[in-house]
């Protein structure tokens, strides 16, 4: 409770202080996509102090040693360290493959009839080789044959497009790829595990303005957008 009103009082102080300086960010490789392109520029036109420097890279950085403000990290749960975390959002991600692919190996609908497919993996996934999904009866993992490993989001995208296999990718990325068809979004028995955007920062005890502004806005912009989606 302590910590809790500590932190109300800084914000408090801070709410008279202008954000700006370099603020370095370490993002996954694939929010170099319009959607979170469209928000960057938002920050920058309220808070024009405030030079961002984004690191895009998909291994799990680590802040202190790097010399990085904050991270944003996409997880089916809550980051488990001794950092903070504030989840911004959910984050959809699509079981997908090219039209080429499924015209030619067809359209599985269920988890067994998927193990006969061949996948796309990413190397820094707790489900490499696997796609989990999740009903009411709890989670399932199903296993499939890899055709490529990559720890780079936009090479598994571009393997998907050149009809490489089935892919978990997120809907920021491929959203006008579904709408041109280049695309399909499998439809199956189970859904996706669900997965959230989280910002992670190291455990201060006053947050500089640069950091807690765009925390708050990354917050308030990405709430109104999972909104306007449903």
């Amino acid at each position: 409770m302590l910590d809790k009103l500590e932190m109300v009082e800084a914000t408090v102080r801070q709410s008279a202080v202008v954000a700006r300086g370099v603020l370095k960010i370490s993002a996954p490789v694939w929010f170099a996509n319009p959607l979170f392109t469209k928000a960057l520029a938002k920050y920058r036109s309220r808070y024009p102090d405030v030079l961002l420097y984004l690191n895009l890279n998909d291994r799990l950085v680590d802040l202190v040693k790097e010399g990085f403000d904050l991270a944003l990290r996409v997880t089916p749960e809550e980051p488990g360290s001794s950092l903070l975390t504030r989840r911004i959002c959910s984050i959809e991600l699509m079981l997908v493959g090219s039209t080429d692919y499924l015209q030619r190996n067809g359209y599985p609908k269920t988890p067994n009839e998927l193990s006969k497919h061949v996948s796309i993996s990413y190397y820094y996934s707790q489900f490499a080789d696997e796609i989990l999904f999740e009903d009411s009866n709890g989670r399932e993992t199903v296993k499939l044959p890899v055709s490529i490993r990559s720890n780079n989001t936009i090479m598994l995208y571009q393997a998907t497009l050149a009809g490489m296999g089935l892919a978990v990718l997120p809907k920021w990325l491929i959203e006008d790829d579904l709408t041109s068809q280049r695309l399909e979004v499998l439809k199956l028995d189970y859904t996706l595990a669900t997965s959230s955007l989280y910002a992670v920062y190291t455990n201060r005890r006053y947050l500089s303005p640069k950091i807690s502004t765009f925390v708050d806005f990354l917050a308030e912009h990405f709430s109104d957008i999972t909104e306007s989606f449903d």
